[in-house]
């Protein structure tokens, strides 16, 4: 990649979790917090029936003033990066732990999220990868 005159860079911030609240900030997360902590590769044979209320959905407040903050004259930033799907956040399993879906919770949040962003004159970028989906079921060696 080479810059040429008249090119254009977009400035911007990684903000993983809004408040600290990582893997429940925009979505239910089906996996309990304390339990996943203990155990630091997640266990997804056993769901947690009563998951945390997504942080967004109780101070959606943060998130306006967040985005105001990053575009404000002092910072003038242009993107953030966003991570979706943290350690599980925001998917729906089945029985058998296949991915069926999305909750209705984080859909609304990500919504609230975009809107504040747009509000500002931030563009947002999706980080849609979580480092956790790389440590399938145990392997057997021989």
């Amino acid at each position: 990649m080479s810059f040429q005159a008249g090119s254009r860079f977009l400035v911007g911030i990684n903000n993983g979790w809004f408040a600290g609240q990582y893997d429940h900030d925009l979505g239910y997360n089906q996996f309990s917090v304390i339990r996943l902590y203990d155990n630091p590769i997640p266990d997804p044979s056993l769901p947690d029936p009563s998951p945390a209320k997504p942080y967004i959905s109780s101070n959606p407040g943060d998130v306006t003033s967040f985005f105001q903050n990053v575009q404000s004259a002092q910072k003038n930033l242009a993107v953030v990066r966003v991570w979706a799907f943290e350690r599980f956040e925001g998917l729906q399993f089945d029985n058998s732990y296949n991915v069926t879906g999305l909750d209705a919770e984080f859909l609304a949040n990500l919504g609230k999220v975009l809107d504040a962003a747009n509000a500002n004159g931030v563009q947002v970028y999706l980080c849609l990868f979580d480092f956790w989906a790389v440590y399938g079921p145990p392997r057997r060696t021989l």
